[in-house]
């Protein structure tokens, strides 16, 4: 039997279709990587929502290449908050977290002592 799709259905899963595909050609290089250095940044947006930007240095071929992940909210700056979205962001991707050998900031208040 044919089943016919509304035009916006069909949107949808021509969106989903790419989304899809460009997070997995995205991924693939990250995973073959034998490890992964994660660079972070907050950063408030112009609706005052809390980000985490999440870039990662990984080997390609020999060479290091640098690649954006993930641009996460959070809702505070806090260390467990932060390293909390880290490791979700990590999970979602499935990019095992055990492959991490730096992390890079800008001197994240949550990690600086008074």
């Amino acid at each position: 039997m044919v089943s016919f799709t509304s035009t916006t259905q069909q949107l949808v899963i021509y969106k989903k279709s790419i989304a899809d595909t460009l997070t997995e050609k995205m991924l693939h290089p990250i995973h073959e990587s034998p490890f992964v250095g994660a660079i972070i940044d907050e950063t408030v947006n112009v609706t005052v929502d809390k980000k985490l930007i999440v870039y990662l240095r990984i080997v390609v071929d020999g060479r290091p290449k640098s690649l954006f992940l993930a641009n996460a909210t959070v809702a505070s700056g806090d260390a467990e908050t932060i390293t909390n979205a880290l490791l979700n962001v990590f999970t979602s991707k499935g990019i095992d977290f055990g492959k991490v050998v730096g992390l890079g900031s800008d001197g994240i208040r949550s990690s600086i002592r008074p």
